[in-house]
């Protein structure tokens, strides 16, 4: 949000020099035709010129910032992209070996019920055995 606030104060400072830029020119003009002398035509002229160029320099720095910003805030949000891209493929092959844990755990207890009921079967038939060798 940064990077907007950022560059919509260096777009409204562009607009804002460009407007003054422009209403020094009309003065300038304004002054022109009502002096009307020669001398101070060209005074007035060369004071616009020194004006407008310092404008003109604060405006093409200000375009070149905001180009920067731009560029700057497009990277950044193709990076958030990726790591987003990223986290997503990373999420997918959690669930993945979670799914194959959960697998796991299902045939650790099939078996281990396997291995109970061995027992318990191993178990009744030694008891079967003691009972019939106590009886005969």
């Amino acid at each position: 949000m940064a990077e907007g606030i950022n560059d919509e104060s260096l777009l409204a400072r562009i607009r804002q020099l460009e407007q003054e830029r422009d209403e020094l020119r009309k003065d300038i003009e304004q002054l022109c035709m009502q002096q009307a002398g020669p001398g101070y035509l060209a005074v007035a002229t060369r004071m616009h010129f020194q004006r407008t160029a310092g404008l003109e320099q604060e405006i093409e720095s200000l375009k070149n910032k905001l180009a920067v910003c731009t560029r700057d805030s497009l990277n950044l949000q193709e990076e958030l992209s990726e790591a987003y891209r990223i986290k997503g493929q990373l999420a997918d092959l959690h669930n993945a070996e979670v799914s194959k844990n959960m697998e796991a755990e299902k045939q650790v207890k099939f078996f281990q019920g396997c291995v109970a009921a061995a027992f318990a079967e191993r178990d009744h038939a030694i008891i079967e055995v003691m009972i019939l060798v106590a009886f005969h």
